[in-house]
């Protein structure tokens, strides 16, 4: 099936999901508490969310799982069910998935970053990332993902490890990553000084099979980095963009955007080369709605 995600991708915009955490706190997630232990208290919200995705026309949903390797889990005393949670994850998912041969859709696991950092930074080394990655794929491998999705990375040195420890753990599937980007006079950087185009074949060298940004921007302002990557790779590209800039409310980040306006925004992204296209913070299935009907006009 994994094969098959990347066939669709030369064929027409693979559609992508929107955000889980904002949705969560819609739905009740309180500060401090873990999103994916989740997926073992709360299936039924968890399973209603893929479901409204798929139903909105998402052709795939990411797994509630970006935080869900070991360090982020051992922060909420949960690193000892990193496996059931992601396998769980996974499983929700597929069970959200609906039954249409004439509309193949698709499950990816969800890797996040750690909010760590390797040596001299850091107190991980390269192997120790690498290592843990693996874990966090495979238990989402037996979860029955059909493909792996690094996102929202921001180092150099932890996407490599992440992407070496997934591909590790894929056993076969392939491995998607998107790193998350700030706009400076001098171009697009991640938080940690690495530029679009070298972020773009650094993810190529180290084996993602496509490659993309998430986060951080709106559509409006990421089409004109979805044309640097672009022109950094061939590999198919993926952008999900921010429902456009927020603003702060009572030290809460709110986005304003409404889903049609995103829907038509978003649409500059393919112009730009964008294979695939989805939403991240402030969206909902209501924007990936909004997305498919712009979809479905645009042809």
């Amino acid at each position: 099936m994994g094969s098959s995600i990347l066939e669709l991708m030369q064929r027409k915009i693979v559609l992508f999901d929107g955000a889980m955490g904002s949705v969560l706190i819609e739905k009740g997630l309180r500060a401090g508490e873990c999103p994916e232990e989740w997926n073992l208290k709360r299936p039924e919200v968890i399973l209603g969310i893929h479901r409204a995705y798929f139903e909105a026309g998402a052709d795939i949903v990411l797994t509630n799982t970006f935080g869900g390797n070991q360090i982020k889990l051992k922060s909420y005393d949960l690193a000892q069910k990193i496996e059931e949670i992601n396998r769980q994850g996974a499983q929700l998912a597929r069970s959200a998935m609906p039954s249409d041969p004439q509309h193949p859709r698709f499950v990816a696991g969800d890797i996040g970053p750690t909010g760590q950092f390797l040596e001299p930074l850091g107190a991980y080394t390269e192997r120790e990332f690498r290592e843990l990655f693996a874990q966090q794929a495979s238990a989402l491998v037996a979860g029955g993902v059909d493909v792996l999705c690094l996102e929202t990375m921001y180092d150099a040195g932890e996407v490599k490890a992440a992407l070496r420890g997934a591909i590790e753990g894929a056993e076969g599937r392939p491995v998607f990553a998107t790193m998350t980007f700030q706009r400076s006079r001098r171009g697009f950087f991640t938080m940690m000084g690495l530029e679009a185009a070298a972020a773009m074949r650094l993810l190529e060298e180290n084996g993602a099979q496509a490659v993309g940004a998430n986060c951080s921007t709106g559509a409006e302002e990421m089409v004109e980095l979805v044309r640097i990557l672009r022109r950094a790779t061939a590999l198919p590209i993926i952008a999900q963009p921010n429902a456009g800039s927020p603003v702060i409310e009572e030290g809460k980040a709110r986005y304003l955007q409404r889903p049609e306006e995103f829907g038509r925004v978003a649409l500059g992204l393919i112009d730009a080369g964008a294979n695939a296209l989805g939403g991240c913070c402030g969206t909902n299935p209501d924007f990936i709605q909004a997305l498919a009907a712009q979809l479905r006009e645009r042809r």
